[in-house]
């Protein structure tokens, strides 16, 4: 767990620029989320 705490984790900076496509998923239902509360 500390690795996301650390702000130069090779590992988080990797999942976020390659996201597996079930993190994508979340990541598109929550803005469709977010648009539709706007």
């Amino acid at each position: 767990m500390s690795d996301q705490m650390s702000p130069n984790s090779d590992g988080v900076r990797s999942k976020r620029r390659n996201p597996t496509s079930k993190e994508r998923a979340e990541v598109v239902a929550a803005r469709l989320r977010s648009s539709v509360d706007l």
